[in-house]
């Protein structure tokens, strides 16, 4: 049963009635969520930028490399799969580095757009689930 008398949200300068058996309110819930999400993300950006990925993409050849794969498969992989044509922006290797595949090997290379590339790297990471 839900309450009779709402109480207001407990974060500092809030006003708006807390959500039916929590403590805050929907939109305080929803920036608290987003500030973890921005932590984690830095985290595993800092992590990323000394690591063996990190150099990787900041090399000549790598840009050499993408600019050349791209030249040859200029529709998104993962568009292509759900009958949609979007134009690749970016290399997604498809068995992550992480994962310890060769960096180099062209065969685990996929053309991607930006928002398929962005929604598989964060899938990987552990961004974007619900909860």
């Amino acid at each position: 049963m839900p309450w009779a008398n709402p109480s207001n949200c407990e974060t500092s300068g809030c006003a708006r009635a807390a959500v039916t058996g929590r403590r805050r309110c929907q939109k305080c819930i929803d920036a608290k969520k987003l500030h973890k999400n921005r932590v984690d993300y830095q985290n595993y950006k800092s992590r990323l930028k000394d690591s063996e990925a990190r150099k990787i993409y900041t090399s000549a050849l790598w840009r050499k490399s993408r600019l050349n794969f791209l030249a040859l498969n200029s529709e998104c992989f993962y568009c292509a799969q759900e009958k949609r044509v979007e134009v690749a922006t970016e290399v997604d290797h498809y068995v992550p580095i992480a994962d310890g595949c060769d960096p180099w090997d062209a065969e685990n290379w996929r053309a991607a757009c930006k928002p398929c590339h962005s929604a598989k790297t964060a899938s990987e990471v552990g961004f974007g689930s619900k909860g």
